[in-house]
C-alpha cells in the first residue's frame, strides 16, 4: 500500500518542482517606462489639482452627466447596442479572454489518474492505480509565462481599444444629433425667407401689372426668390446627409 501510494506522489512531487522551477525564470525583459520630452504637468494643471474637488475627473464620469438631452441619450443607448464596430469590439475582448485562459492553462502540468482492477476467480484480485503527468512544458526560460503575459496584454488592449471605440461611437452620435438639429433651425430659416421672398414678389408682380413699379424691380425680386429656394434645397440637402449619418452610427 505504502509503494502504491508513493508511486502515485513521485509524478505529483516532480511536477510541483519542475513547476516552481520554471516559474522562477522569464525571457521578458523587464520593462522601464521612459522619460517623456514634455513636462509631467503643465502649470495650470497643476493649479487645478491643488484646487479642491468637486465631484468626479470628467473621465470618471458616465456618458449621461454629459448630455441634459433625453432624445439624444435614447439616441446613444441605441447605438452602444447595435453599432456593428462596437460589437466587433466586444467580439475581440471575448476572443482574448479566451486566449488568457488557454495561455494560463499551459502553464500548469497535465495529469491522468488511471486505475484498473482486475479478479480471475479463485487465484487473485489486482488493483493498478497509477498517476501521470500527461503533458507538461518545463518552462525555464520562461517562453510559456512570456506568451500569458502577452495575452494578458493583448487582452487588456482590446478592452483599451473597446473603451475607445465606445468612446468615439458617442462622441460621433453627439456630433451628428446635434449638427442634424443646427441643419434643422437653419432649414426653418431658410423655409421662413422662402416664404418671404414668395409673398413680396407676388405684392411686387401686384404692383407691375398695375404700373405702379418697374420691371427692374420685379427681376430683382424674382432674383431673391430663387436665391432663397436655392438656400432652402441646400439647407435640406444638408439635414438629410446629417440624418443618414445618423442612422448609420445606430
Amino acid at each position: 500500500m505504502k509503494s502504491l501510494v508513493s508511486s502515485i506522489l513521485r509524478p505529483v512531487a516532480l511536477a510541483a518542482s519542475a513547476f516552481a522551477l520554471a516559474a522562477c525564470n522569464t525571457l521578458a525583459p523587464h520593462y522601464e517606462r521612459p522619460a517623456a520630452p514634455v513636462a509631467a504637468a503643465f502649470p495650470a494643471a497643476a493649479a487645478s489639482a491643488a484646487a479642491p474637488s468637486t465631484g468626479l475627473a470628467p473621465a470618471a464620469q458616465p456618458w449621461q452627466a454629459y448630455f441634459k438631452d433625453a432624445r439624444l441619450d435614447q439616441l446613444i443607448s441605441a447605438a452602444l447596442v447595435n453599432n456593428r464596430d462596437l460589437r466587433v469590439s466586444m467580439l475581440n475582448i471575448e476572443v482574448a479572454r479566451a486566449q488568457v485562459g488557454l495561455s494560463r492553462a499551459n502553464e500548469f502540468p497535465t495529469v491522468n489518474l488511471q486505475g484498473t482492477r482486475t479478479r480471475e476467480t479463485g487465484i487473485q484480485t489486482i488493483n493498478t492505480v497509477g498517476l501521470a503527468v500527461a503533458g507538461y512544458e518545463l518552462d525555464l526560460w520562461g517562453r510559456v509565462r512570456s506568451l500569458t503575459d502577452s495575452a494578458l496584454a493583448q487582452l487588456s488592449a482590446t478592452e483599451e481599444a473597446r473603451k475607445a471605440a465606445q468612446i468615439s461611437l458617442i462622441a460621433s452620435v453627439a456630433n451628428a444629433y446635434y449638427a442634424m438639429a443646427g441643419d434643422q433651425a437653419l432649414l426653418d430659416v431658410a423655409t421662413q425667407t422662402l416664404a418671404g421672398r414668395a409673398d413680396t414678389l407676388k405684392l411686387v408682380q401686384l404692383r407691375y401689372d398695375n404700373g405702379v413699379t418697374s420691371s427692374i424691380d420685379l427681376q430683382l425680386n424674382k432674383s431673391l426668390v430663387e436665391t432663397a429656394r436655392v438656400a432652402f434645397v441646400a439647407a435640406q440637402r444638408q439635414r438629410a446627409l446629417d440624418q443618414n449619418a445618423l442612422e448609420l452610427l445606430i
